[in-house]
């Protein structure tokens, strides 16, 4: 193993874009690693950040979710309302138009954390909020493939994480991390 010095730190010394796509693009990056010593890296970059909600009624402990097919993984997979936030658009106001594209709720959004998914890889952070005091609102999607809205139990969202039929890293942790949320709202 190199020892690196304390005060090293590392640096992109060149960018290329080699890959242009209609959703994603894919830079090379030379970077120095340890002083003298560059690395090649490809990373895939998808148009900006995104955001990610998690609904929550308090009232009958139910969620709102998604299931959509996932061209990587050749599979419907459970996951978060989410996509991506427009140019101009704050976090909130994306959260806000994605779980009403994409569930037909809109509510007071609290931030939950933010996520870097594949930092080995993907040039993307992602917003998480929960949801609370939810409300019908028309949704009107722009989705390139369908989505099922599914509503559970958060409890058997939790189970479905221990059996492995949820594994939507994103959703995974949302809910984990959701788990003092909704206690402390259970309590109220």
């Amino acid at each position: 193993m190199m020892s690196v010095p304390d005060d090293f730190v590392e640096q992109i010394i060149e960018e290329e874009v080699t890959y242009r796509g209609d959703t994603i693009s894919v830079r090379r990056l030379d970077v120095e690693t340890a002083p003298g010593v560059l690395n090649k890296f490809e990373v895939v970059e998808k148009g900006g950040d995104s955001v990610a909600i998690l609904p929550i009624n308090t009232q009958d402990d139910n969620i709102y979710l998604i299931k959509e097919y996932y061209p990587a993984a050749d599979a419907r997979l459970y996951s978060l309302p989410k996509g991506t936030i427009e140019r101009g658009e704050t976090s909130e106001a994306a959260a806000q138009r994605e779980m009403q594209e994409e569930v037909g709720l809109s509510g007071r959004l609290v931030p939950l954390a933010t996520f870097h998914v594949s930092p080995g890889y993907l040039r993307q952070r992602t917003f998480v909020f929960l949801a609370f005091d939810l409300k019908e609102a028309e949704a009107v999607g722009d989705e390139r493939t369908f989505i099922a809205p599914i509503r559970l139990k958060f409890d058997d969202a939790l189970e479905m994480v221990k059996s492995g039929e949820i594994t939507e890293a994103r959703l995974v942790a949302a809910l984990l991390m959701a788990k003092s949320h909704v206690a402390e709202k259970n309590r109220t």
